[in-house]
């Protein structure tokens, strides 16, 4: 910042002088020219994670670097989601060439993608440092909830939703496109009864967990991905984490397997997509 001012007499320039950072020019009345550096304080890192889960509390930690060789006090740190603010520090104070962290608890209640936002202001509001990032919002829930809660006909209300939901492998799928393509998946399913069942599309890939060791059948398995309707059927497709579990404690195991129930009924029908577990059965 600079500011100017004029001084008037010999006697007055000589208290300006005394002033770190001013210039005095010329005869009097003399033009005074004060400069006030810019005070080098930046957001240097935002910890947000990319995917967080609705109705579970969520860690934000933000870093604030003061380069300067002083200490600042009164400053305004604001964190804001989608524009509504979840933390305000209106007194915000940081030392000499400190680095501090601040961590704000946030528990999301929409699901899709939010803008994170953080604003760091000095005490006269001037904009000193701002950064943003962005979080997906994804929602927990049981297979029979994805495959009953409709709203739309026969499709699930989670369509293009991530989800995070667990069950017991029963089937491994692989075909063969007209193209020649390999497409892969398997079948979960969580008890016995109605829209106990889905299947996880993982496209190209064999299924394997995130240590690369592969998907067998019985395995008790947690799966995050989208739901997405294909053909009429609902499955869980762009497929993020597979995680083998190492208790049953979350599932209850099927007495038999929907998933190769309506495999078998499908290979009989012949007008059934494979990719896929009818809503219906079991």
């Amino acid at each position: 910042m600079v500011s100017v001012a004029l001084i008037p007499s010999t006697q007055d320039t000589a208290k300006f002088n005394s002033m770190e950072g001013s210039e005095i020019y010329g005869n009097p009345p003399y033009l005074k020219i004060s400069y006030i550096a810019p005070k080098n304080i930046q957001i240097t890192n935002i910890e947000v994670p990319e995917i967080a889960w609705k109705g579970e509390e969520t860690e934000i930690a933000v870093t604030v670097n003061n380069s300067d060789e002083i200490d600042y006090s009164g400053f305004n740190l604001t964190v804001s989601v989608d524009g509504s603010i979840i933390y305000e520090n209106t007194s915000f104070s940081i030392g000499a060439s400190e680095g501090k962290t601040v961590s704000i608890l946030w528990t999301p209640e929409e699901l899709g993608t939010h803008e994170v936002s953080v604003i760091l202001k000095d005490e006269d509001g001037v904009l000193l440092s701002q950064e943003v990032r962005e979080v997906t919002v994804g929602a927990i829930v049981p297979i029979q909830e994805i495959q009953s809660n409709t709203t739309n006909g026969d499709a699930s209300a989670y369509v293009d939703v991530l989800v995070k939901t667990r069950g017991f492998v029963t089937a491994l799928d692989h075909w063969t496109t007209s193209y020649g393509a390999h497409r892969y998946g398997f079948f979960i399913q969580n008890g016995t009864g109605p829209w106990r069942g889905i299947f996880v599309y993982t496209y190209d890939k064999v299924p394997t967990y995130n240590d690369s060791s592969p998907v067998k059948v019985g395995d008790v398995v947690e799966v995050v991905g989208t739901v997405k309707e294909s053909s009429g059927l609902t499955e869980i497709s762009y497929v993020s984490s597979i995680t083998k579990l190492d208790s049953n404690d979350s599932v209850e195991i099927p007495r038999t397997s929907c998933s190769q129930d309506w495999r078998s009924l499908s290979r009989a029908v012949g007008k059934c997509s494979r990719r896929g577990q009818r809503r219906q059965s079991c």
